[in-house]
């Protein structure tokens, strides 16, 4: 899994980008992806709580890096925020 660095000055945080390939978009409530990024959850706010204004957000709670690929030691939040088309209207 291939991921590009990539900064959002609005938030000050570190975002990777992902294929769109590689996530299901009914997962975002869409019904094709066009872009999505990926972060490890790191604020204080409860990670469903978490928003990104003009992206669809899920949360997942997993023993690898969506980033990397690798097996983290223990079970991490990550935050997957995407755009796409919902019923043929783009986001």
């Amino acid at each position: 899994m291939s991921a590009t660095q990539t900064q959002l000055p609005q938030t000050g945080t570190d975002w990777s980008s992902l294929s769109p390939n590689e996530v299901d978009p009914e997962a975002f409530g869409l019904t094709e992806v066009f872009s999505v990024m990926v972060k490890k959850h790191t604020e204080k706010i409860d990670v469903r709580n978490f928003f990104h204004e003009g992206w669809r957000t899920v949360a997942e709670l997993t023993d690898y890096d969506p980033q990397t690929g690798e097996h983290l030691a223990e079970a991490t939040w990550f935050i997957f925020a995407a755009t796409g088309l919902e019923r043929g209207c783009a986001l």
